[in-house]
């Protein structure tokens, strides 16, 4: 049995390389999975995200129920944005899921995180209307 000698092998591991580099620099859906959710605000993509992110953190500082919000880092990935018509005036509907932080005024307690569904609808991308919803 023959045996690969390095020089081949770390030659068709270079090509095997630049090939997935190649492929994955074509594919905008492979460069946009990747993007951890700040980085999508700093850049300026995917807007309504922004939008209902930044109100969301906004929101939890008069929110009766949650004081903190934590955002996982693959967020934006699974955020489902949905458009729609209603009597002439454009509706988008974000969905987030987040960590939250349930807001507790005791004196000695611990922190008690927990999973939530967020639903933000802008009208005319105006003010986004918030909804929080605890996940079981």
């Amino acid at each position: 049995m023959k045996s690969i000698s390095p020089i081949r092998l770390c030659v068709a591991l270079i090509a095997l390389i630049f090939t997935q580099q190649a492929y994955c620099a074509g594919s905008s859906v492979a460069n946009k999975s990747v993007k951890i959710f700040k980085e999508l605000i700093v850049e300026g993509e995917r807007p309504e995200i922004s939008s209902c992110l930044t109100a969301a953190i906004q929101s939890v500082k008069v929110n009766p129920v949650y004081s903190k919000i934590n955002w996982e880092p693959e967020m934006s990935i699974g955020a489902v944005v949905k458009e729609y018509l209603v009597s002439g005036s454009l509706v988008k509907e974000t969905t987030l899921k987040a960590l939250a932080l349930v807001r507790d005024e005791r004196l000695l307690h611990l922190d008690n995180w927990t999973n939530v569904t967020i639903n933000c609808q802008q009208i005319n991308e105006g003010k986004p209307i918030l909804s929080f919803k605890k996940d079981f």
